[in-house]
Parts: C-alpha cells; structure tokens; sequence
C-alpha cells in the first residue's frame, strides 16, 4: 500500500477511485463512467453535492449499477481513508445500495 499522503479535491478526488461517476453540471455536460487510479475500490463520491433531484437520480443510478455505497461530499466535507478506515469529515451524506 501506499505511505504517502495522497489529497484531492473535486475531480481529484474522484480520479483515485477505481471506477468513478460524473454526474452532469455545468462543466460536464452528460453522465459518465470513468476509469480512474484504482487507489480507492470500495465506494464512490459525489463531489459538490447540493441534494439536487439531477444528483440523486444519478446518485441512485451508480447504487444500482457499480456501487454499494457512495459518499456524497458537500463542500465543506471530506474524507480520509487509511487502510480500511473510513473518517468522514464535515457535511458528508453517506447513500448505501439495497
């Protein structure tokens, strides 16, 4: 594993999981599934999250697609993963597949 610090915000939080999701806004125009740096396998983000209907329809659409759970990151929450532990810091929204 890895023992260096590795941070990312936005885009560069989603780009160390394995499989990512981009949930289209005003930069990205439609939703796509990406490969990512395979650091993180175990769930999913949502970055900039707003609650909005268009993110949680998506949100719901990786749920029942790719992922058991993804963390929906508001901006002024985060997350640290070490080893298999998961802190998650500020205002986080944790959505978990059926």
């Amino acid at each position: 594993m890895y023992k260096k610090i590795i941070i990312g915000s936005s885009a560069g939080a989603m780009v160390q999981i394995k499989d990512y999701h981009i949930t289209p806004d005003e930069d990205y125009g439609t939703f796509t599934y990406n490969k990512g740096l395979n650091l993180i396998k175990n769930f999913g983000v949502e970055v900039h999250y707003e609650a909005t209907n268009l993110q949680n329809y998506f949100i719901k659409k990786v749920l029942s697609e790719k992922k058991d759970i993804i963390y929906a990151l508001k901006d002024n929450g985060g997350i640290i993963v070490e080893n298999d532990s998961i802190k998650l810091l500020g205002e986080v929204i944790v959505f978990r597949g059926s």
